[in-house]
């Protein structure tokens, strides 16, 4: 067994290679959206890759697969995949463009902090589980509303269960973005 040093600098990894399995689905994603226009498809690729980003955290962390290219590269997917998914959701018209600003907006406050607090020196926030639970909320809500966003009833059913987790994943996506302030402070605090 690698020690914890030899560890945190491993490339080579099942979750660095699920974050980059995510790249890949995002972009099967896009090529079903929006050049074959395959909206179950489109759908598939997101909830795939829902399912990897749950996978590749559980994997670091029971088989100590964690790495410093991990560290940064799993969110910086996280990243990528959900501007890209509500923009492309936006442009396509699945999602209304007051919602999914606001979505983004949520996206960016947490990222400007999160980048702030990486350059003070604070390695890491505790993941507030309201904010795990409004992230898993969205994984499945928006495939279900791209999906649902077309003609048959079946679609229909989909997209108004979708948009019915969305909802409160909003909720508690916002609420969770409070959260994360008196823990920065507690943070900068202890530093």
């Amino acid at each position: 067994m690698p020690s914890q040093r030899e560890a945190g600098h491993r490339i080579w990894t099942v979750p660095n290679a699920l974050s980059i399995g995510r790249v890949v689905l995002f972009a099967w994603f896009l090529q079903e959206l929006f050049f074959v226009q395959d909206r179950f498809l489109a759908a598939v690729a997101l909830s795939v890759a829902g399912v990897t980003d749950y996978l590749d955290g559980l994997i670091a962390r029971r088989f100590h697969q964690t790495s410093e290219l991990g560290k940064f590269l799993d969110p910086a997917v996280d990243r990528l995949m959900t501007t890209g998914t509500l923009v492309s959701f936006m442009v396509f018209g699945a999602l209304p463009v007051w919602l999914g600003s606001l979505i983004l907006a949520r996206e960016v406050v947490v990222s400007v902090a999160a980048l702030f607090v990486a350059s003070k020196g604070i390695r890491e926030i505790e993941v507030v589980f309201v904010g795990k639970l409004g992230t898993f909320g969205f994984m499945c809500a928006l495939p279900m509303i791209l999906f649902g966003s077309g003609q048959g009833s079946v679609e229909h059913a989909f997209g108004a269960v979708g948009w019915i987790i969305l909802v409160p994943s909003l909720a508690l996506a916002i609420i969770s973005a409070w959260m994360y302030l008196p823990r920065i402070r507690t943070a900068m605090n202890a530093k």
